[in-house]
């Protein structure tokens, strides 16, 4: 974008993720199309007045500095491309501020911790659907550091408020959840939320986290929904291409969060380096607007293919666009393009092989097993590999792998088909991925 020009939301969210901003506190482009790359892990300071200003600025955003200079002093601090990447994640997601991290994880440990305080008894009440390093993190990590985590199911509001404690300090969840898409209704659990705050003091209240990963910004917007911070790994769809590893973690109080964030930053140490903030700012956020209409697209076939599969069918496959989907309603009112409310259901199919009358788990699985196997060597454009959101299609079976993490008993507790198949839909000819799909189904499963 133009140095200068000052951004709108007026403007359609295609071109401003294509332009992002050029405003990034005082750091412009000047004359060049793109951010330049900025390849250095200290910054010159003129004197230690302006040092110290710039270190105690950073701690406490209150803080002026003269001029317009940005707080550039240190990499793992800030740098003028992972400030820009955070300036243009805030406005393609409607908030006010962003802070980038290396990993999605590192994005997840940091906004929990930016506001739980193990010395004040705070505890997180989670989802019970979680992505495995998550649900690993909540169950291994946090009770390590004197922070408990109960688990509830967030799409039942009834059962959130049974299980809200005078402890409890976060209300974390992901909509869709990996993998099984099931959504939670933001706009009644921020209702619950600001119920129960009105009578508790500031270090009390109940601040919501949500995961926004699968859908992106591109097909949600959890800050005007209601959530406080909006976290999502940018490794995946913001990727787009299995390249760059980063997180994020988005918000509108400035004054509350800013400051306890930016902290977890640098003390955390999970810095995303400047060369993939840019890879970021120039290849991944301008082509998002290219790559999810085709995958969506490519989804919602596959998805209607399957459920008319004799060896899938109808209640055997989760996808939000699909009228069959339990919440197809809550997906049609919270999640769409913010172009003229177009409706969005995401990339992400979850389903199983129909089970056989009698059928054993064991041998479901094997069929579920022969299935995957059989892709990963017959079929072209579908690869059995983890992680998601790329402009390849990836298929993986969640419970032995990206969730292994997770007890059977937990499993179930969670929703999870028995032989569930994840796929993460991509840019190919939408003909030769059900093709080989159907392949694999006629004669492995």
């Amino acid at each position: 974008m133009k140095a200068g020009i000052q951004v709108d939301r007026s403007y359609a969210s295609v071109s401003r993720a294509i332009h992002g901003s050029s405003q990034a506190r005082g750091w412009t482009f000047g004359e060049t199309l793109h951010p330049p790359v900025v390849r250095t892990n200290t910054y010159r300071l003129k004197t230690t007045d302006q040092g110290h200003g710039a270190f105690c600025s950073f701690a406490s955003p209150s803080v002026e500095l003269s001029g317009d200079q940005p707080r550039l002093i240190y990499e793992r601090l800030l740098s003028p491309n992972k400030v820009t990447l955070g300036d243009q994640l805030a406005m393609l997601e409607n908030g006010q501020a962003a802070r980038v991290f290396a990993t999605g994880m590192a994005a997840i440990n940091g906004a929990n911790l930016a506001v739980l305080d193990a010395r004040l008894g705070h505890t997180v009440l989670s989802d019970k659907t979680l992505y495995g390093c998550t649900w690993s993190l909540f169950n291994r990590g946090f009770p390590r550091r004197g922070i408990a985590v109960d688990f509830v199911d967030t799409s039942d509001i009834a059962a959130v408020a049974n299980g809200i404690k005078d402890s409890t300090r976060v209300l974390y969840f992901e909509s869709p959840a990996n993998p099984n898409l099931k959504l939670t209704d933001i706009a009644a659990l921020r209702q619950l939320v600001d119920s129960i705050n009105t009578s508790r003091p500031a270090e009390k209240q109940i601040i919501i986290v949500m995961d926004n990963t699968f859908a992106t910004c591109w097909a949600q917007r959890p800050l005007d929904l209601g959530v406080d911070l909006s976290v999502l790994s940018l490794t995946k769809n913001m990727n787009g291409f299995g390249t760059r590893m980063g997180g994020a973690v988005i918000f509108n109080a400035v004054e509350r969060f800013l400051t306890d964030i930016d902290m977890e930053v640098k003390d955390g140490g999970g810095v995303m380096l400047d060369e993939a903030a840019w890879d970021y700012l120039v290849y991944s956020i301008p082509t998002l607007p290219m790559r999810m209409p085709i995958k969506v697209k490519n989804a919602q076939a596959i998805a209607a293919f399957l459920e008319t599969h004799a060896k899938i069918g109808q209640g055997n496959v989760m996808f939000p666009g699909l009228p069959s989907f339990p919440q197809y309603e809550l997906a049609q009112r919270q999640m769409s393009t913010g172009l003229a409310g177009e409706f969005c259901p995401g990339d992400m199919i979850y389903f199983q092989l129909a089970k056989k009358p009698g059928e054993a788990r064991e041998a479901h699985l094997e069929r579920t097993k022969a299935f995957l196997d059989y892709i990963a060597e017959n079929s072209y454009p579908i690869t059995l590999a983890v992680s998601l959101g790329v402009i390849k299609t990836l298929i993986e079976s969640p419970a032995l792998m990206t969730h292994s993490s997770y007890s059977e008993a937990a499993l179930i507790a969670a929703g999870f088909l028995p032989g569930g198949i994840r796929l993460a839909v991509g840019c190919e000819n939408q003909a030769d991925l059900i093709h080989d799909i159907e392949e694999a189904l006629d004669k492995a499963a």
